[in-house]
């Protein structure tokens, strides 16, 4: 009868008894070689029948032996490669606990490398090829270890996933930190470009400004990649590096900020001192101009020379005050090079040019004089004054009917109020003088980004209006006292 092999039966139990079917041929085939060694002759025919009928039973035993022992070796080839895919299995089961542990791991541990993610990640591949080709083993789905290793597969997956968005998120953040680098960097290397030049020319700080300015409004641009990189570090937490590195430039790029704004202020305080300086040195030039064109060698009064002196000796204070200025700019200069223009020198010529004219003049008290040359002085007396305000001061009567001293008045071309109508020709001089004084605004040489007004022809032009008012007053009888009073 065929043996059957139970499910159950284990490689050394089958190797056991294959082993007991080859000691039993063996055994039956020394038995069938005895037998038939007997002599025929010898027997009778009894003995002949049954030597006849043992040997063909031995040959049938024999015979099944053989099939059984075939049907072992396929039995056997079979559990062998059963017992090899379990440890297949077995092994690749090890694996895949030790890989979900180690990538599990690698996602809570704050220090691990981060170019792990993507290696760790692809060894599941590998896995996964692996346990992909013992499916085709026959029967595999029936091995339990197969089942459980099919479950174990599936956790994998999804840690796998994790494991590749986390190296997705490290690539994004090393490109938005590379380049975030370079911008820096870049800024970086214009602000020491601007820093290492020392002193220059004007123009060339004019420049290097306008680099600062437009430096920070790139910076306004700039301004969100901090916040960029803090959001990538957020969704790598709890990676360390990721977070060092993403407060350090976080940090970085605030002192660098820090330092256009400082280099900012310290280049436009520097270019607004020298603006000041400039415009104080032209507004008294203008002033020492106004006062050389009031006498112009003209006889004066002795008033009016005292009054004179003091308004020099109020510019020479001022003078003086401008030059240690200009002493304490110079000492304190750190991008601009010392320039020949910015000194009193010449303003002190001019000062003590017009004191030797003035004290050249010969004084007079005499009643005869220069209207024109009245309104003058009189207007560079008081330029703020208006002249009916001066009159009240000095107890002169006045007929606000008589004298029409209204602002508008004084660059009016038609006065039918007044009854001292200004001549066409006055008018036309009063014009004239108005547009010459406008030219001079047009034409002054005046840096656009000055925070102080550099431009003296607006006082030019109010110096006329209040002249034009003095001519009117001083055309009647009453201002020969005005006019008279006062020098």
């Amino acid at each position: 009868m065929p043996i059957f092999i139970s499910d159950e039966i284990t490689l050394s139990e089958l190797d056991h008894q294959l082993c007991d079917i080859n000691s039993g041929v063996q055994k039956l085939l020394k038995l069938k070689e005895k037998i038939s060694h007997v002599g025929v002759s010898e027997c009778d025919r009894e003995q002949c029948d049954e030597r006849k009928d043992l040997l063909s039973r031995i040959d049938e035993v024999l015979e099944h032996a053989e099939k059984d022992h075939e049907y072992f070796d396929k039995k056997r080839a079979q559990l062998f490669a059963h017992e090899r895919i379990s440890v297949d299995c077995k092994t690749l089961h090890s694996e895949l606990v030790e890989w979900i542990k180690n990538g599990q791991e690698l996602l809570d541990d704050s220090e691990s490398l981060p170019e792990s993610y993507d290696s760790v990640s692809k060894k599941f591949d590998t896995l996964s090829e692996k346990i992909f080709d013992l499916r085709k083993e026959p029967n595999i789905e029936q091995s339990l270890v197969f089942v459980q290793l099919c479950e174990l597969i599936d956790k994998g997956k999804d840690l796998q996933l994790e494991l590749s968005k986390r190296a997705l998120m490290w690539e994004n953040f090393v490109k938005e930190r590379d380049s975030a680098v370079e911008e820096l960097n870049d800024i970086r290397r214009q602000i020491c470009e601007i820093e290492g030049r020392g002193v220059r020319r004007f123009d060339k700080m004019l420049d290097d400004l306008e680099a600062l300015k437009a430096l920070y409004l790139r910076w306004s641009f700039l301004a969100d990649l901090p916040s960029r990189l803090l959001s990538l570090c957020s969704q790598l937490h709890p990676l360390a590096c990721a977070r060092r590195e993403g407060e350090a430039f976080v940090e970085e790029a605030s002192e660098l900020e820090k330092k256009i704004e400082n280099l900012l202020d310290s280049m436009s305080a520097e270019f607004r001192v020298r603006e000041e300086i400039m415009h104080s040195l032209l507004v008294i030039s203008d002033e020492l101009g106004v006062i050389r064109n009031a006498f112009d060698n003209q006889n004066i009064s002795a008033c009016l020379q005292k009054k004179l002196e003091q308004k020099l000796e109020g510019i020479r204070a001022h003078l003086k005050t401008l030059d240690e200025d200009i002493t304490k700019y110079n000492a304190n200069r750190i991008f601009l090079n010392e320039e020949e223009d910015i000194t009193t020198k010449r303003n002190f010529e001019q000062l003590e040019e017009i004191e030797e004219r003035l004290k050249r003049l010969q004084l007079t008290d005499t009643e005869e004089y220069d209207i024109d040359a009245a309104a003058e002085v009189l207007a560079a007396i008081y330029p703020n004054d208006y002249p009916r305000d001066v009159l009240r001061e000095q107890g002169i009567p006045f007929d606000d009917d008589l004298y029409d001293l209204s602002p508008s008045s004084a660059t009016s071309d038609d006065d039918d109020v007044s009854k001292f109508e200004t001549p066409d020709d006055e008018v036309m001089l009063e014009e004239s003088d108005v547009e010459n004084a406008v030219e001079v605004s047009a034409s002054s040489d005046v840096v656009a980004l000055s925070p102080i007004p550099d431009d003296p022809s607006p006082g030019r032009v109010h110096y006329v209006r209040q002249r034009s008012r003095w001519r009117r007053i001083l055309r009647t009888a009453l201002p020969l006292q005005v006019y008279f009073s006062y020098l």
